[in-house]
């Protein structure tokens, strides 16, 4: 399999079970992957680029785990990464007031699926406010308004 930093980890895991060893043996941020709700939970969302940044690694480090399981670095030019669509122009332009921010680092890092929690903030929004979640993988992410 062709990898570079844009290869989501769930992909990884998917063609080689063993992936899971070698990553959790790179750095002990990895080990979290070992838990199947924040493997579920995350790996989709998770690119080799990402996974670096959060494990204090570097994307060759991962390349070199993952060479001896058969994943190959794919040349340069190859596939480049979807472009993220741009944050509407108005919820750059909020004030503070108006953004209701909700850490979910802490439950991630307990093993505790987020979305219940995101969606009852969502529930007792008040009307003109706009949720912005904290992720390990983002600094922030407009959720709703």
């Amino acid at each position: 399999m062709l990898v570079n930093e844009h290869t989501k980890i769930a992909a990884l895991l998917k063609h080689h079970p063993q992936a899971l060893e070698n990553l959790v043996s790179l750095t002990p941020a990895f080990e979290k992957l070992r838990n199947p709700l924040l493997r579920k939970l995350m790996a989709g969302r998770t690119s080799i680029g990402m996974a670096a940044r959060v494990g204090g690694c570097r994307p060759a480090d991962i390349f070199r785990a993952l060479k001896p399981l058969g994943f190959r670095l794919e040349p340069e030019g190859g596939m480049q990464p979807a472009s993220r669509p741009p944050m509407p122009a108005f919820l750059e332009q909020l004030p503070p007031e108006q953004l209701h921010s909700l850490d979910v680092r802490p439950l991630l890092a307990g093993g505790t699926d987020p979305l219940k929690e995101i969606l009852t903030s969502l529930k007792v929004l008040p009307k003109g406010l706009c949720l912005r979640s904290s992720t390990p993988l983002s600094q922030s992410r407009s959720l709703a308004c």
